[in-house]
């Protein structure tokens, strides 16, 4: 009898330990193997740019594609496709992605929005975003505690 108390005893411990790891692990694994859509309007004086993004996050190795519609007062709309591969890694709370390719969209990048981060255009550029989870199914990405988009995740791997 007192055999069996110690077992379960040592069963009751080894789950106790076991179960934080656990969550600990699988949190972890969230962070890093998920991807997400983001919907963003960029409206000017005479100008509106209108894109979904679909980002893929997978250990380390991500892709960025976009879709978006420019539309300028006076003039026939563009229709831009942007994708690219990026490497990332997380540090001090932010996640830091580098380009892989570059753009095809850097004319009308450089034209209609010159402050458009270098990330989103060249090869080997880099950008730091702080990466907050909003709830079960969103995360939210600023860039010096200003929001910059709100992505609706699509599929957890």
């Amino acid at each position: 009898m007192k055999t069996r108390k110690a077992a379960y005893c040592w069963v009751l411990i080894v789950l106790l330990i076991a179960l934080p790891l656990s969550l600990s692990w699988y949190q972890s694994y969230q962070k890093d193997h998920f991807s997400c859509d983001a919907t963003t309007n960029i409206v000017g004086e005479n100008i509106s740019y209108d894109m979904i993004t679909h980002l893929t996050f997978d250990n380390g190795s991500g892709t960025y594609s976009s879709l978006g519609i420019l539309k300028e007062k006076g003039k026939p709309e563009i229709n831009t496709n942007n994708n690219f591969s990026f490497k990332y890694w997380h540090e001090d709370g932010k996640i830091i992605m580098i380009s892989g390719e570059h753009s095809e969209l850097e004319k009308v990048f450089s034209q209609y929005f010159p402050q458009t981060p270098d990330f989103f255009i060249y090869r080997e550029r880099g950008i730091s975003l702080k990466m907050i989870r909003e709830n079960v199914s969103s995360y939210l990405f600023s860039y010096d505690n200003t929001p910059l988009f709100y992505c609706i995740l699509t599929n957890q791997k």
